[in-house]
């Protein structure tokens, strides 16, 4: 396995070991493969994780895969073809150098390729198929597929927190190596950060496009590690789709009530060219890394840019000088555009008072206690948006925050409310 050979040049014995491989995937199971295969280097805590396996765990690797692509095909076990693809596509699902490559250096070993593949260690095909299967992720286009391991990734995947060190990430994932697979599916603690509990942690745009690569592999769908800059863009290359960044689906701004679909992240290959095409300036690719969150944060108004807004009320700072206008400063956009063409305040501020109404309206007369006091909102007596920021102030029960009990006790009330309906405005979900 030194040299890559096409599979015609293969000697006997490892073309019987590909037919074994394939019989156990076309019987729905697989050969021995290790979902958490050991490293064979042993990086310092503040060097890279670089991983590397023993030509026996890579051999089993590769094989398994291998098998699992033919089996998928062969049965017709989706709705979609390997015939049709390019050659770079069927490289990404059967050439091994898209998996890792030889090294003397890596101790004779196959070492794992992250600017290939991502910062992450692929488990076994049939259990990332599984995890695929178990939960409903494969759909009947390879569209669909995609849309739905997106939604996945935005429902239960967080960055991870610290730099790409080998001592963080074996604080995240337990391994002294690139983030493992198996390790995000299961949700570990992170050491350094056990107050956040079990989580779904993903390396960043990195881990998470290496993630999708290693997951979608196993049905036949090619993705592509492409960079910018220090970013990664996945881009599922056989239906000409990519995304802005590897952070899209788990960014907070993702989170909108009432939600929009992941698909909408998706942007086709004339969008990508537009923004990133060897034509555009590096200064100008830069800040369209990620550009496709903050144009669906202008239709659709997440929570947490609501709380944003309300924030740089209680400060006292204007649009100009907010952090929801320094958000969207970075990638181009001016004020004025915001304000005029888009309208951004006025509708958030629409968008505040409604849900004030709605939830006000569920009160008993008793908790509306007087004028300045929340009943007062849905009358438009007070903004809701000033309302919202004290809310954040008041239900931190902050002895220095002059408010009478009742208040308290009312606005602790419509903190439960909001929770209920937006909770992602609270959480702690992490991207960037």
């Amino acid at each position: 396995m030194r040299r890559a050979q096409p599979c015609k040049n293969w000697p006997q014995r490892d073309k019987g070991a590909l037919q074994t491989a394939f019989d156990a995937a076309w019987n729905l199971g697989s050969i021995e493969v290790d979902d958490l295969p050991a490293n064979i280097l042993h990086s310092g805590d503040d060097s890279g994780p670089a991983t590397a396996l023993s030509p026996a765990d890579a051999y089993a690797l590769y094989l398994a895969s291998v098998g699992q692509s033919l089996a998928v095909e062969i049965d017709d076990r989706v709705g979609w073809s390997v015939a049709d693809y390019s050659t770079d596509n069927l490289a990404v699902l059967f050439d091994s150098r898209e998996f890792f490559v030889w090294s003397r250096a890596a101790h004779n070993g196959y070492q794992i390729q992250d600017k290939t593949g991502g910062y992450v260690v692929p488990a076994g095909p049939h259990t990332m198929y599984g995890f695929l299967r178990d939960n409903d992720l494969i759909g009947p286009h390879r569209y669909q597929t995609i849309v739905r391991m997106l939604t996945w990734c935005h429902h239960n995947l967080h960055h991870f927190f610290g730099k790409h060190k080998t001592k963080t990430f074996y604080e995240v994932w337990q391994y002294r190596g690139e983030a493992p697979v198996l390790r995000t599916i299961q949700g570990p603690t992170d050491q350094a950060n056990p107050s956040y509990g079990l989580r779904r942690w993903t390396a960043g745009c990195h881990g998470t496009a290496g993630f999708l690569r290693a997951i979608l592999r196993t049905v036949n769908i090619s993705v592509v590690h492409e960079h910018q800059g220090d970013h990664a863009l996945p881009h599922f290359s056989a239906d000409g789709l990519h995304l802005s960044h590897g952070d899209d689906p788990y960014h907070q701004y993702t989170h909108a009530d009432p939600a929009y679909s992941m698909s909408e992240l998706l942007i086709d290959q004339g969008k990508f060219d537009e923004w990133f095409g060897s034509d555009v300036p590096d200064d100008a690719r830069k800040k369209h890394v990620g550009k496709r969150v903050m144009q669906l944060a202008i239709q659709y108004l997440p929570t947490r840019m609501l709380h944003d807004y309300c924030t740089d009320q209680a400060a006292g700072k204007s649009h100009a000088d907010g952090d929801v206008y320094a958000g969207f400063q970075w990638y181009g956009y001016t004020l004025a555009e915001l304000e005029w063409q888009y309208h951004l305040w006025s509708r958030m501020d629409a968008r505040l008072r409604a849900w004030a109404a709605a939830i006000i309206s569920t009160f008993p007369p008793s908790d509306r206690i007087g004028r300045g006091s929340i009943a007062y909102v849905g009358a438009g007596h007070v903004s809701y948006s000033s309302h919202l920021h004290e809310l954040f102030r008041l239900t931190d029960c902050d002895a220095s925050v002059r408010a009478s009990t009742s208040e308290r006790i009312i606005w602790k009330r419509l903190h439960q409310k909001i929770r209920g309906r937006i909770p992602r405005m609270f959480g702690k979900n992490s991207g960037n």
